[in-house]
């Protein structure tokens, strides 16, 4: 495993996929450790993880995955989170896990997505590593089910 020193001294957390419980009804899937794109992995590494209410259809840091979308029904739900650490990472705002997603939070439509997709992006540091946390909901305003049905995911995510 690769030892990064972060530019506050410290060293970065062992880097590994979250896991979704992938329950009834959920797909679940992740990538392996690998460098980010265009970069050395010497100086940066990333993972992605998804979980979604249809069959995956892209890769792990396709964004928006529109293969997926593509194919997600109204009532659908797709969970990508990419979790990465860089050699000269600064700073960054905290991300509380797990989120609690509002129906405020959801915009739409997403930039080369289909146009009833609703999405919310997060960003920010968990547990050391850099987060990105992305929904895509099947239509532009979820319902209260499908807002239940991914907060009750995250609440049961294992991160790193």
């Amino acid at each position: 495993m690769l030892a990064l020193t972060l530019a506050t001294g410290g060293t970065a957390p062992a880097l590994a996929p979250a896991h979704f419980t992938s329950g009834h009804g959920w797909h679940a899937g992740a990538t392996r450790v690998h460098s980010c794109p265009g970069v050395p992995r010497s100086r940066c590494e990333q993972v992605e993880s998804w979980a979604s209410t249809v069959r995956f259809r892209d890769c792990g840091n396709c964004l928006p995955p529109r293969k997926t979308l593509v194919e997600l029904p109204k009532a659908g739900v797709v969970i990508q989170l990419i979790l990465g650490r860089e050699a000269t990472a600064k700073h960054r705002r905290a991300l509380a896990w797990p989120p609690v997603i509002w129906s405020r939070d959801v915009v739409g439509p997403i930039e080369g997505g289909p146009e009833r997709i609703g999405s919310v992006q997060r960003f920010g540091v968990v547990h050391g590593l850099n987060a990105y946390l992305y929904l895509f909901f099947g239509r532009r305003h979820p319902t209260a089910s499908q807002l239940a049905r991914v907060n009750a995911e995250l609440r049961t995510t294992r991160l790193p």
